[in-house]
């Protein structure tokens, strides 16, 4: 039934009116069934009116049985005039003006539940995984005796004075409590509160202050480092590295008016360079990537300067400046380039070790015979020079082209983008939240113990993320607890390392985006008017949502992602037939966090309903039964408005990067470009890995 009319039904069911046989809404159950602890008898089931009865005749006095003498006789207009001083009596004027009582339920006379620690929407820090949170607090009632007090559905002995102390054993990320309590005159009453639990926060504040550590891990197994195949289109690393070393000019490494060598009273200068061919190919290894480039079939010309002009100098004889060349089969270069992360700038460093450069077979000759016999006589030493000079401006060219090129490339695998999602409370604009990533640690291997055992060979990056939005948040806290501290506590990098490469997105990194989404007024908004269709009724309605704490996504407790949306506080207040209704509601939803991998994004968005908890509690004594039926309609209009208005499952979606070095490789623009090509999207524990191919 829509919720104006079960608030006109049941609230005049109070005064005495009948009902529909409508089905009654889910009231505060989990996974569809309901979970009921408050009282649904009609609040006139045992009522009695203590002065006349109805048809008592007007023209006579009524004798007044009410239990207090400050309203026997009393004169009325409306019942504020009796009030007898006893809460638990509803005060009624009765026919004829005259006062008297009535046996029911009164709000100020319901068993009251205060909980001391923790507070309502409290985010809890503890020492170590192994810690309990201590729930203490008092309840009782001013109608009969505490007879039951239950916590998460755990008996729980409450004292003499109704105080209590139960233990309860959190999860890392959303909990709730749910107390119920039953006193003697057979009244049930439910409190419902939320708190976040972990052994360390972050509190997003603005870039790049309460980054998560693992925000998103990018892997490239060995066939994504380097497939042996070279040509196009571009689908490992070494492909982009192997046009970086082709497109090397090589005779800008020497100085045009330094030689190369000096010999035979020469000095000779190398005027160009030039080969046939390029290949490249990268290793994994523990710490970085081994790389062997070999340049084939290398030419180049050579100037002849006659420095020692006496009259019988060898260079003068031999006819004083000339021009040759020189050839070698093959340059080989080898290095290892060592990947890490500055953890002060949290830039990734490239640092290139052990670099080597043979050249095999060189030869220099000149267009002289006799140059080239003097030549012949200083080979060794010429050709020994030659090949120092050369060797060491080609290692020198690894750290500054190649290195700082790899580097470039690894960068371009940065997901800082920004997401829109859905405002509920203003659909004209959306709430922007900006993703931020920068690097946080690396973790390459050659497949080979040690360490004991091996990851597959290949390597890993792990970026930092964070999640940024304007706004200031409506409550304060520690900002929401990280996956660490879960029973299985994975490492860094939790990846499968069995597809050609994959994105792991950590639950962490999710967390960020919706913390920035809550900061910026996600869960702040009036409940739409088209979710509560209009009886005719109910008139001045005003429904209020707000978001006592940020929506955290965990797998700890179930093995699954769901989110946990904690103290969602309703306040609503109506005029039912002219007679105002108002009530506070606390309402925990846990939902399902689904992550799509498809149209060359990561997507994040909002699945099935897992279960709902509600307290809510009337102003009015008359509402008092309406409070189940309430808490049905009111659950099923907020779910459905959380999960329609956020999209469901859409939230937003994380662009996927492409290596692109055409433009440092002096190309034309696409030309050396790396894209990711998604396949599917599975579950680790505590990260999404998205896997694929470039």
């Amino acid at each position: 039934m829509q919720l104006r009319n079960w608030i006109a039904c049941l609230v005049l069911a109070g005064a005495g009116a009948a009902c529909g046989d409508d089905d009654t809404a889910n009231a505060s159950g989990t996974d569809g069934e309901t979970d009921s602890g408050t009282d649904t008898r009609d609040a006139d089931s045992d009522a009695t009116v203590s002065d006349s009865d109805s048809d008592t005749d007007s023209g006579s006095e009524s004798d007044s049985n009410s239990d207090s003498e400050d309203s026997d006789g009393m004169r009325c207009e409306v019942a504020e005039d009796c009030d007898d001083g006893d809460p638990c009596t509803i005060d009624v004027c009765g026919e004829g003006g005259m006062c008297g009582t009535m046996e029911g339920d009164t709000v100020a006379c319901r068993p009251e539940i205060d909980v001391e620690y923790p507070p309502r929407a409290a985010t809890i820090q503890a020492k170590s995984p192994d810690e309990t949170v201590t729930v203490t607090g008092t309840v009782t009632s001013l109608k009969g005796d505490i007879e039951s007090l239950r916590i998460n559905e755990d008996e729980v002995t409450v004292a003499d004075d109704g105080s209590f102390s139960h233990d309860v054993t959190p999860s890392v990320g959303g909990n709730t409590l749910i107390l119920e309590t039953t006193d003697s005159a057979g009244q049930v009453r439910r409190r419902v509160q939320s708190f976040l639990w972990g052994t360390s926060y972050v509190k997003p504040t603005e870039p790049v202050e309460g980054m998560a550590p693992g925000g998103l891990a990018i892997y490239f197994s060995q066939e994504g480092i380097d497939d042996g195949d070279s040509s196009e289109p571009y689908n490992d690393l070494a492909s982009l590295l192997g046009l970086a070393v082709g497109g090397i000019d090589f005779a800008s490494l020497f100085a045009g008016n330094e030689p190369v060598a000096n010999a035979a009273g020469f000095d000779i200068y190398l005027t160009s360079l030039d080969y046939q061919d390029t290949t490249l190919s990268l290793q994994a290894i523990d710490g970085g990537l081994a790389l062997e480039a070999q340049i084939i079939d290398v030419d180049g010309d050579l100037v002849f300067d006659c420095v020692d002009e006496g009259l019988f100098s060898s260079c003068t004889l031999a006819g004083g400046d000339g021009t040759g060349g020189l050839d070698i089969d093959t340059i080989t270069i080898t290095a290892d380039v060592m990947l890490s992360v500055d953890q002060e700038s949290h830039e990734l460093i490239v640092e290139i070790v052990n670099p080597n450069t043979d050249i095999s077979n060189l030869e220099i000759y000149s267009n002289n015979w006799w140059t080239d016999f003097l030549l012949g006589l200083a080979g060794d030493a010429i050709i020994g020079g030659s090949v120092d000079d050369l060797e060491g401006a080609v290692n020198e060219s690894l750290d500054t082209f190649l290195g700082p090129l790899l580097g470039e490339g690894l960068q371009n695998f940065n997901f800082s983008t920004s997401l829109d999602f859905p405002n509920i409370g203003n659909p004209d604009e959306t709430i922007t939240i900006d993703l931020i990533t920068d690097f946080g640690d690396t973790d390459f291997h050659d497949g080979v113990a040690p360490p004991e055992p091996s990851p597959p060979q290949g390597g890993a990056i792990v970026l930092r993320g964070g999640g940024f939005a304007d706004g200031e948040k409506a409550y304060e806290g520690l900002g929401f607890p990280l996956r660490n501290g879960c029973e299985v506590d994975p490492p860094a990098v939790n990846l499968t390392r069995t597809a050609v490469m994959e994105i792991g997105l950590h639950d962490d990194l999710i967390n960020e985006i919706l913390y920035g989404a809550w900061k910026g007024g996600l869960l702040e908004f009036p409940l739409p008017e088209e979710l509560i269709p209009d009886s005719g009724l109910v008139s001045e309605l005003d429904v209020t949502v707000s978001g006592m704490l940020p929506p955290v996504g965990m797998d700890c407790a179930t093995g699954e992602l769901l989110a946990h949306i904690g103290d969602i506080r309703i306040d609503a207040s109506l005029n039912l037939l002219d007679a105002p209704v108002s009530f506070t509601a606390f309402t925990t939803a846990v939902v399902r966090v689904n992550i799509t991998a498809e149209d060359g994004q990561i997507g994040i968005g909002i699945g099935d309903l897992e279960s709902v908890h509600t307290e809510l509690n009337v102003n009015e004594d008359s509402a008092i039964a309406t409070e189940e039926t309430l808490i049905g309609v009111l659950e099923n209009a907020l779910i459905d408005g959380l999960i329609g208005g956020l999209g469901g499952d859409s939230l937003g979606g994380i662009e996927l990067p492409e290596i692109d070095l055409s433009d440092s490789l002096g190309l034309p623009p696409g030309t050396a470009v790396i894209a990711i090509q998604i396949e599917e999207a599975v579950r680790q524990p505590g990260v999404t890995v998205v896997q694929g191919s470039l």
